[in-house]
């Protein structure tokens, strides 16, 4: 499992609310807050993440085959990151599969796009596709 802790934040102009984000646990080490999803287990970052909601939308999504519902999505922003000894570059501390509480409700992240500016260094800011999720699914055990 990586150790992930939050190093970079754009600090100044960028407002957002906090959200947690859960990481899929492989059971390397003893964490708190775990809760099952999907038959996997999920633990807290252990640092709040500031998310700026960018979009709030429902509209139709294919489950399963020939079965439409509505689904509640969310394009969230942030800058949040830490740095990667493998790349050796700064990463989105969320990836695709992670969970996020975010004001309130659940969503897995289905996808990151990233956009960069050059102030002379490189300052990434990361779109995040957050689908809802229903909270009466998951098996939450808090410590």
């Amino acid at each position: 499992m990586k150790i992930i802790r939050i190093e970079k934040r754009i600090p100044f102009g960028f407002r957002g609310d906090w959200g947690k984000l859960y990481k899929k646990n492989n059971y390397d080490v003893t964490v708190k807050n775990v809760f099952q999803w999907v038959d996997t287990a999920y633990f807290d970052l252990g640092q709040d993440v500031q998310f700026k909601l960018i979009e709030d939308r429902s509209y139709p999504y294919q489950l399963i085959q020939n079965y439409v519902t509505k689904a509640n999505y969310r394009v969230v922003e942030t800058t949040d990151a830490y740095f990667d000894e493998e790349t050796g570059d700064f990463e989105c501390v969320a990836e695709i599969g992670d969970i996020v509480l975010f004001r309130g409700r659940w969503y897995v992240v289905e996808d990151i796009e990233v956009q960069s500016i050059y102030s002379p260094r490189r300052h990434s800011f990361f779109f995040i596709a957050l689908k809802n999720i229903k909270e009466s699914v998951m098996q939450v055990e808090r410590d």
